[in-house]
């Protein structure tokens, strides 16, 4: 992963010869994420994370998919990760720590994936 936490270890034990798909979102949301914590040095470990998931471009489809997806009170962004895990074809499942998110991918169907942290 790009900077250490708590579930690290378990999520790259987890990932490890696994193929990582994301939404192209992750572009922004990473390194702003990272910036507005004060994260240090956390540049060459993004690059090498970039290197190494198959990033996935929001395309209409996908946008109006995520648009439908319940519940109503699903963020956009959540909602726009848990569409393009739709789209990317057959997962293994989504991996995420957020409840809403992790609810929203479980009621649409996918295997919600959480390491380090009790089912």
């Amino acid at each position: 992963m790009v900077v250490e936490e708590a579930h690290s270890e378990a999520v790259r034990a987890l990932l490890r010869g696994a193929e990582c798909v994301c939404s192209v979102l992750v572009l922004v949301e990473v390194p702003r994420v990272l910036t507005r914590y004060g994260q240090r040095d956390w540049e060459p470990g993004w690059r090498r994370l970039r290197r190494s998931v198959r990033i996935v471009d929001l395309t209409r489809p996908l946008v109006e998919r995520a648009a439908r997806l319940p519940p109503p009170a699903l963020r956009n962004l959540e909602a726009l990760h848990v569409a393009t895990a739709l789209a990317a074809g057959p997962l293994d499942g989504l991996v995420a720590y957020d409840p809403r998110l992790l609810a929203a991918a479980q009621s649409s169907g996918l295997r919600v994936l959480h390491p380090g942290l009790a089912a």
